[in-house]
């Protein structure tokens, strides 16, 4: 959370020191898709929990069900064998709280305190996995080194959850294209006498909602047109008035 955001919250080497989830609006290297991103850092697992603890550890797990893409943080100094055992404890929880279906990346963390030895064999162990195919990323938190690169994954694991959309929104149907600003990304908006002209990535349940405005090609428009006697930005800011 820090090494993406710039802040300062607490990180200690120590159980239940953060029981909290913190949420950031963060501008991520390697992520495309939108300026600026929520990266929620949730409460760390735990293997073991004692059964009285459960009920609050799942409460604080609830942020997981709403993520349109979970980084799972591995600690690769720990070796292979805790390493691997974490990770299981990882997908058992989210298996139970429904978030096994969440697109999700691995970044394997503190590759600065291992040998690319020790690194290879935990990439190799996660790999080996007949039941996991999942994108990896080599990090450092502390030096920032990967990071862009877990960008890159995490953008691509978010444009395959996305449907790029091309169409026109009546403008009495402005809720639309507030959901569409509000859950995907926007490439180019114009304003046309139909409506509001949109290309944009989107939820695929927010794309099945737009189809009955899809165009199948969008073509540019001049910038004398938006600005001739009809103005279509005026019209179109009437909408919400």
């Amino acid at each position: 959370m820090n090494s993406l955001t710039g802040s300062n919250a607490l990180a200690e080497d120590k159980l239940f020191a953060t029981l909290d989830a913190k949420t950031r609006i963060a501008t991520m290297p390697g992520v495309s898709l939108s300026p600026e991103i929520l990266i929620v850092d949730s409460v760390g697992f735990v293997q073991n929990l004692p059964t009285s603890l459960v009920a609050a550890f799942r409460s604080t797990l609830e942020e997981i069900s709403s993520a349109d893409a979970l980084v799972h943080v591995i600690d690769v100094s720990v070796g292979t064998e805790l390493a691997i055992a974490q990770m299981d404890t990882v997908f058992s929880v989210l298996s139970e709280i429904g978030g096994d279906n969440i697109p999700c990346v691995l970044a394997l963390n503190k590759i600065d305190d291992v040998s690319s030895s020790e690194l290879e064999e935990v990439e190799n162990a996660i790999r080996e996995r007949s039941d996991l195919d999942i994108d990896i990323a080599h990090i450092s938190a502390k030096s920032g080194k990967g990071v862009a690169d877990l960008g890159r994954l995490l953008d691509d694991v978010l444009r395959d959850a996305m449907q790029e959309v091309h169409c026109v929104v009546p403008y009495n149907r402005g809720d639309l294209v507030n959901s569409i600003y509000l859950q995907g990304s926007v490439d180019a908006e114009d304003y046309v006498e139909a409506g509001t002209r949109l290309e944009a990535f989107v939820p695929k349940s927010l794309a099945k909602r737009l189809e009955p405005y899809a165009i199948k090609t969008v073509s540019a428009t001049s910038s004398s047109s938006i600005d001739s006697a009809t103005n279509w930005k005026k019209l179109a800011r009437k909408r919400v008035e």
